[in-house]
């Protein structure tokens, strides 16, 4: 069970890099706003698009490993104990349910004092 998370993790970030370096490219193609020009004719061109890949790696390999976690499907023991996740899921339901119908309630007006 271990390795079959480990590696279903790893396969969500390889994609997620995967994309993210398929837009970085794309963005150097049509040169947005000189990217391709900045970096070819720079000294450090290497390093800058070093830098720009792995910034690209790390955002978008997060942002598939993310999506694969929220993605899972999660069931709980049946003999588990309640304590506080169902305390927070009662009230969580409380607040789901619309408002009580709302009534007026009498207020006197009070005396203006000299």
């Amino acid at each position: 069970m271990k390795h079959m998370l480990l590696r279903f993790l790893l396969r969500h970030m390889l994609i997620g890099i995967g994309i993210g370096w398929s837009l970085a490219g794309l963005l150097l193609v049509v040169d947005y706003q000189g990217l391709w020009g900045l970096i070819s004719r720079s000294p450090d061109g290497v390093v800058a698009m070093v830098l720009l890949l792995a910034g690209f790696a790390i955002t978008f390999g997060s942002v598939g490993m993310g999506l694969a976690i929220f993605s899972l499907d999660y069931d709980e023991p049946e003999n588990r104990g309640g304590g506080r996740r169902q305390m927070v899921r009662s009230w969580l339901v409380r607040l789901m349910q619309p408002p009580p119908e709302l009534r007026p309630i009498p207020v006197r007006p009070e005396r203006k004092r000299r």
